[in-house]
Formats: C-alpha cells, structure tokens, sequence
C-alpha cells in the first residue's frame, strides 16, 4: 500500500540542519542509522527500515527520535502494521519540526480515511494541510476533502433512512370508501432508480481502486457481481470516483443485503451508471 508522505525529505532536511549546528547535538550513530533507514525504505526493505529506525527511537539520549518515530510509523504501515503505526505517528506528530508534525498528521490521516473514521481523518488532514507547504498541503487539502465527501454521503443516508423506517402513522393519508366513484386503471409504475451498496466516494482515483479491490472479495462472497468504480463530478466540478456493488429493486432489498453481509461500513445509496 502506498504511503502519502515518504521520509526522505524530511530526514535529509534536518541531516542539513544537524551539520549546520553544533549545539543541536545530534549524534553521528543515530544519523547513520536514521540514513540506513530512508535508503531501506526506498528500495522497498520495509523491515530493515523499521529496525533501523527502531534503534534510534529507543535511544532516550537521541535528539532524533521524533524523525525516528515517524520512520518506524511509515514503514510499520507499509507492513501493514497499523496499531504500531498510529502509536508512533502519534509521537511524532508532537515535534517541534512543522515538516515531521505535519506529514505524521497526514499519515495518521490517511489511516483514518482507511478505517472510515471520517471525521477524524478530516480534522488531521486539514491540520496537516496547514502545516505543509507545496504538492504536501494540496495532497493534505486533496484527502480531507474526500473525507468530508464521506462524511456528507453517510449523513444523507443516515437521515434518508430514519424517515423511511420512522414515518409517523399520521403522514399516511386513508380516502374514505365513496361508492359512486368507478374505479381507474392504475397506470404503469416505471422504477425512478435502482439501490446499490456504497462502499465510499473517493476524490483519489488510486484509493479508489484499492477500496475496490478489496470489496470484490466481498461481492464475490456474497454474489454481489463485480464491483463498480464510476468518476462522476462534484458541485465544484471536481472529478470523485464513487465505488458500488451490487443491483436492487428497492432500498429494502439493498439494507438487507448489507445487514447479510454485517458490515456497518456500507452504505445504502442509489446505483450509479
């Protein structure tokens, strides 16, 4: 899985500000190390990384264990370990540094967009989108957005089901029987839309197509067809590729299938096509 900030620039930024001090104190093992690290993590060795910058975290004396910290959270989530990942992108979200702050942020962000806490992703996102500068702040600004896409979508369902299941009795109007009127032949009714099971709105086209990889199993488990990955445009004019399965007559049919299916997660929504 891709990582939304990599660790070089931050590492040979402060590499920099190390040389050009002698009182930042940093010491030339934990240099050494914390370079061993961002080579290995470049060339893919998530592991070696990881140990790399393990050893320079452990060490209290270190004055770089915030950069460390941020290592190990990046490659512990590119291993797809997330809570050690969460809890060392935590630390180093604290540093004094605004580049290690900001792109820890946005990397805690970028797990919450994973795990579908919205709200959460989005308050990081933002802070992180402020705190960096260049293609960092508008991938930051990029990411909350689609978080608040989410957050926007799961509302409008939320509340379109609470008046479907909660109708006060009263809203239904009963004609009385009036026994001079003939009856007419109802017309044709012709369905306006059908309902799918949303998995997310994404405004990058990469996540997009991950979220829907790893959904096919699911439709596949549940006879659901194929999973749809479909760009459509915002109020703004801005391109979100919406990710559905399955096909159903009705908005009943569709919540049944996601309660078959157990997940909280997904969304009852009108297909798209």
């Amino acid at each position: 899985m891709p990582t939304l900030f990599g660790p070089r620039v931050i590492v040979l930024s402060l590499l920099v500000a190390c040389l050009a001090s002698v009182t930042t104190g940093c010491q030339s093992t934990s240099r050494t190390r914390l370079d061993e690290a961002v080579r290995a993590y470049d060339a893919g060795e998530y592991n070696t990384a990881r140990d790399r910058a393990s050893r320079v975290l452990a060490d209290a004396q270190s004055s770089r264990r915030y950069e460390a910290a941020y290592l190990v959270g990046i490659s512990s989530y590119q291993l797809g370990y997330i809570d050690e990942a969460e809890r060392r992108l935590t630390f180093s979200s604290k540093a004094s540094n605004k580049t290690v702050r900001g792109r820890s942020k946005a990397m805690l962000g970028r797990i919450r967009l994973d795990q579908k806490r919205y709200r959460e992703a989005d308050a990081l996102l933002t802070s992180a989108s402020e705190l960096l500068d260049g293609s960092d702040a508008a991938r930051a600004r990029d990411l909350a957005m689609d978080a608040r896409t989410n957050i926007r979508t799961s509302e409008r369902t939320t509340s379109a089901q609470t008046t479907m299941y909660a109708a006060p009795e009263s809203s239904i109007a009963v004609e009385p029987f009036n026994p001079d009127i003939q009856p007419v032949a109802s017309a044709t009714v012709v369905p306006v839309h059908r309902f799918a099971l949303q998995i997310g709105a994404f405004a990058d086209e990469y996540r997009a197509l991950a979220a829907a990889r790893d959904a096919q199993r699911v439709a596949d488990t549940h006879g659901l067809g194929l999973v749809r990955t479909l760009p459509r445009m915002d109020s703004r004019g801005r391109t979100l590729y919406i990710v559905q399965m399955g096909s159903f007559e009705n908005r009943f049919a569709a919540d049944r299938a996601r309660s078959r299916i157990g997940s909280l997660e997904l969304i009852v929504a009108q297909e798209q096509r």
